[in-house]
């Protein structure tokens, strides 16, 4: 598993940041908030709070040897990497759980723009690069063969 910090937002909500995990969707980014914290103060998650995508990687290996003297073997051995072709998504390294934010009480129902004296956030809404955006490379499926002597 993959090992993710996520700068700038705060994960208190009490909600699993893998909840709802599928296809390309890595985060759940109902599991981080910024509410209730000032513009500059969020990020205290320490590393590894989220794991990011899963890795899967299935290998297998299959042998014959037989003998042709006493002192001499002849091995056959086939061996695959990645068996299953199971794909293994990156993680958007700039993925940020939090779209938006407004500070302060609205006024008129418009919310003033933030600053050091509106500072305090009371809504975001969510971000939406929370996405694998790649595959990993060098993961394709292979196989070797080969012929050993031992001696």
């Amino acid at each position: 598993m993959h090992s993710v910090k996520l700068a700038g937002v705060s994960g208190t909500t009490g909600t699993s940041c893998t909840a709802g995990r599928h296809s390309n969707v890595i985060y759940n980014p109902n599991a981080f908030t910024a509410v209730g914290f000032n513009i500059g103060t969020m990020g205290n998650e320490s590393p590894g709070f989220c794991a990011g995508p899963s890795f899967i990687n299935d290998d297998f290996n299959i042998s014959k040897t037989w003998k042709v003297t006493e002192r001499v073997n002849l091995q056959f051995r086939l061996d695959a990497f990645n068996f299953f072709n199971h794909p293994n998504f990156s993680p958007n390294a700039n993925g940020n759980p939090i779209g938006a934010v407004n500070c302060g009480a609205p006024s008129a129902g418009l919310y003033q723009p933030c600053s050091p004296t509106n500072s305090l956030i009371t809504t975001q809404q969510a971000g939406s690069n929370l996405q694998a955006t790649g595959i990993v490379n060098n993961n394709d499926r292979e196989f070797q063969y080969g012929l050993k002597f031992i001696f």
